[in-house]
């Protein structure tokens, strides 16, 4: 376990055995406040569709631009039901 990681669990008394279970919990505090070494330890141990699955039930929980650099990254697609913008046409 790298010991930034561990530093993003400051408040929590988190076992090493927490982090090989890596609930999304653990895995969105990585996200939102770990650096770029973080997200690739965490993509090596959980793999990209984990990871992108992960994103996609939490969206709501990661920070906005956190989100938005993760799926260019990941190449995550908008839902094609939601709309950004709407216009009525005239």
């Amino acid at each position: 376990m790298k010991r930034s990681i561990k530093e993003l669990f400051w408040d929590y008394e988190i076992k090493e055995r927490d982090f090989k279970a890596l609930n999304e919990e653990i895995v969105i505090r990585i996200l939102n406040y770990g650096d770029l070494e973080d997200w690739r330890w965490l993509f090596n141990k959980i793999g990209k569709r984990k990871l992108v699955k992960i994103i996609k039930n939490n969206k709501n929980l990661i920070r906005k631009n956190i989100f938005k650099l993760l799926s260019i990254f990941l190449d995550i697609k908008r839902n094609k039901n939601a709309s950004s913008s709407y216009r009525k046409k005239k």
